[in-house]
């Protein structure tokens, strides 16, 4: 595999090493993610976001990847649960062992953060829509241990977060233990139309699509005028495309006893 100068990468202003950086010596960084993998070094430093400092976070230092930038970032904050973390021992051979596995487990920056008395036990995200035909702009807001400042309403549902079924428990030590923010969604509503199927679904501000159990995909697919495109895919994860000028249908997911529409 031949390597790329930093530089070609598209990857905004990088991360130096300050005064107060922690090198660890006897662990390797090691993550997948959708969209490529990344591999570095750990060590601790001040992390800062917004008014709220934690001193000596562990933090990834990424000095290969598969994945390329797009010129505004340079690296990704988590506020999964600890055992999402990506540290694993120095000797961990990322080339053919699952990033899944083999773990050094330690609290990422919202868990010390909250273990710290620094903010309430939970975070909110509003995410913005660009206008149409525009690449860049805000994003939205992340507040935590508060709620972002936007127009909501004053109810909320409060349910359980979940141990994920879809997870191996060989992936977490052989104990059920929550990892990605799941819940259960109770019904979904397309053009008038409820099916009641009960599914996990998992909250996961960092992916692009909805995912639905096959025949839910298929209804609110079918829905659209015209209707979307079934695109079949190799490693059983098909897709829909849907023309740009398309009308989506009045689609909602049932949590708790309240129907959330999609705008």
């Amino acid at each position: 595999m031949e390597g790329l100068p930093q530089s070609a990468c598209a990857y905004a202003e990088p991360y130096y090493r300050s005064s107060t950086f922690e090198p660890v010596t006897n662990e390797t960084f090691a993550v997948q993610y959708g969209s490529g993998n990344a591999v570095g070094t750990l060590g601790f430093d001040t992390v800062t976001v917004g008014n709220i400092t934690v001193p000596k976070q562990k933090i990834g230092l990424v000095n290969m990847t598969t994945d390329v930038g797009d010129g505004l970032i340079s690296g990704i904050i988590g506020f999964g649960h600890p055992i999402l973390t990506s540290a694993h021992p120095a000797d961990f051979n990322f080339t053919n062992t699952s990033f899944l596995t083999d773990k050094v487990i330690y609290n990422p920056f919202f868990s010390n953060a909250y273990e710290q008395g620094l903010v309430d036990p939970y975070f909110s995200v509003a995410l913005d829509r660009l206008p149409a035909n525009t690449t860049t702009g805000p994003g939205g807001f992340v507040a935590l241990g508060s709620l972002p400042p936007v127009s909501h309403e004053s109810t909320f549902i409060t349910v359980p977060a979940e141990v994920n079924t879809g997870v191996p428990v060989s992936l977490t030590g052989g104990i059920p233990t929550i990892t990605l923010w799941t819940l259960t969604v109770n019904s979904t509503v397309t053009a008038n139309q409820t099916n009641t199927t009960v599914f996990q679904a998992v909250v996961d501000s960092g992916n692009p699509s909805n995912v639905y159990p096959t025949t839910i995909a298929a209804s609110v697919n079918a829905a659209f005028v015209p209707p979307a495109t079934l695109i079949p895919s190799t490693d059983g994860e098909d897709i829909y495309k849907v023309d740009c000028d398309a009308v989506p249908p009045a689609h909602g997911v049932t949590i708790g006893d309240k129907t959330f529409y999609l705008r």
